[in-house]
């Protein structure tokens, strides 16, 4: 969600950038603890953190799916959709 890179996490975080690649590949155990500090070291809390656990579809995966459907659509509708979302700012 941060969009950092592994070296940008590493750094974050405290760790080398082998030791993320080896989290994010399931070839180093995620324990309670390690996942505490990377959240904190996010700059999240862990209620962030369960939140999003619960979630169903996360933010990326949404804009992912939105941009799918507005590469569709026409102009007229396109405009349409624009106006809406310039209410939600």
């Amino acid at each position: 969600m941060k969009g950092l890179t592994q070296p940008q996490a590493g750094e974050l975080c405290g760790y080398h950038r082998s030791v993320i690649d080896h989290l994010e590949n399931g070839r180093v155990e995620l324990t309670d603890e390690r996942i505490k500090h990377m959240v904190k070291a996010y700059g999240y809390t862990m209620e962030d953190f369960y939140y999003l656990e619960e979630q169903k579809i996360l933010r990326d995966e949404t804009i992912t799916q939105c941009q799918s459907i507005l590469n569709v659509l026409d102009n007229e509708k396109l405009q349409a959709v624009q106006a809406l979302l310039q209410n939600f700012r």
